[in-house]
């Protein structure tokens, strides 16, 4: 019976030492190192050269004030619809008038920077976008923090608003002139790091980071 049970081991011992075996010949012979994958000249180049950035516009007082009154003012047609049909006409327009317009008081300023081109984009209620102005970072005449004493020459100037409004926000200010326009003005925006740093890679004697 102890014969029989020390060959029944050995036996067990044998299949299984085979089977480890072929299974490392086959986990040899299966393994292949995928090769990295190269990147493109246009990822590389994005990479290097396009950046984006937001700054969502605060809710001012007159903002505020602005939908206080729009709202009232429907109401108040409302309140007066019995006196006619085609007044009751007038607020079901007026109220359609005022949900239409409703999201475009949220306003988010988006900037677009590729390889020394910068674009201004205007999004209102998350969806709706518009291309206010397009610059050329080496047609500027200086890039640097809004209180930078190197903008006190340009503080005469119009100003072009793209920031959040909001105090804590670090603004810049790029004094350029207008596409095809001789005069000159300040735009104020909030760029982000990155953007900053290639702003200043492609022109370091107009940007100051």
């Amino acid at each position: 019976m102890k014969n029989h049970t020390d060959v029944l081991i050995f036996h067990t011992a044998i299949c299984v030492g085979a089977s480890q075996i072929a299974l490392d010949g086959r986990c040899e012979s299966d393994i292949r190192i995928a090769p990295s994958r190269k990147r493109s000249g246009m990822e590389i180049f994005m990479e290097q050269s396009y950046a984006e950035a937001n700054a969502k516009k605060k809710t001012t007082p007159a903002t505020v004030a602005l939908k206080i009154v729009l709202i009232l003012i429907v109401i108040t047609i409302f309140m007066a619809s019995f006196l006619s049909k085609f007044i009751m006409l007038l607020g079901v327009a007026a109220a359609v008038a005022l949900i239409w317009y409703w999201p475009r008081f949220n306003v988010e300023w988006e900037y677009v920077y590729c390889d020394g081109q910068l674009d201004f984009d205007m999004i209102q209620g998350g969806e709706k976008r518009k291309n206010i102005l397009r610059i050329e970072i080496e047609e500027a005449d200086a890039v640097a923090p809004l209180e930078s004493s190197r903008m006190d020459g340009y503080r005469h100037l119009p100003v072009k608003d793209f920031t959040s409004l909001r105090s804590e926000a670090k603004v810049y200010a790029i004094a350029t002139r207008a596409n095809e326009k001789e005069e000159k003005m300040v735009i104020t925006f909030e760029p982000s790091e990155k953007m900053l740093e290639m702003m200043y890679t492609k022109c370091p004697n107009i940007v100051e980071k």
